[in-house]
């Protein structure tokens, strides 16, 4: 199931495991299964035509069902109508990284030193009309998600 509410709860759920810092922008979608949450996509940092994502997940869960990536990329590029994602990254966390590069994204700027000294931040970005993104869209006209969109973020 998919949620958005109660948003403390999802940024609590990224703050722990993502290190990520409140902010008044903050909008999250979450996926639940058995009653209990497995992962959440997070938005904050929005400037002009682009934002910053930030995603968690319970270890050992298959949480990336369709629905999920459909509803994940809905919000930002469909409802908010925005241009660009962004992902920070530390270069060591590996599980993100090749996470990330497989949703799509692509590494245009590292900041030396940026996660601790000898460990660079990479810097990623996804847009809107990237195919991967496109194929996930249409994923919600092809079954029928629009109901499943997160209408409340």
């Amino acid at each position: 199931m998919i949620v958005t509410e109660p948003k403390d709860v999802l940024f609590g759920y990224l703050s722990h495991r993502a290190k990520v810092c409140w902010s008044a922008d903050f909008q999250a979608i979450g996926w639940v299964e058995e009653r209990a949450l497995v992962a959440v996509a997070g938005y904050n940092g929005f400037h002009g035509q682009c934002a910053q994502i930030h995603i968690a997940a319970e270890p050992g869960k298959r949480w990336m069902r369709r629905a999920h990536l459909w509803a994940a990329f809905h919000y930002p590029f469909v409802k908010v109508g925005l241009e660009w994602l962004i992902g920070v990254v530390p270069e060591n966390n590996t599980a993100a990284m090749k996470m990330d590069t497989n949703l799509g994204f692509k590494e245009f700027a590292r900041i030396p030193d940026g996660a601790a000294p000898g460990e660079d931040m990479v810097l990623l970005r996804l847009h809107k009309d990237s195919p991967r993104v496109q194929k996930w869209l249409s994923l919600g006209d092809r079954y029928g998600w629009e109901s499943v969109t997160a209408s409340n973020a």
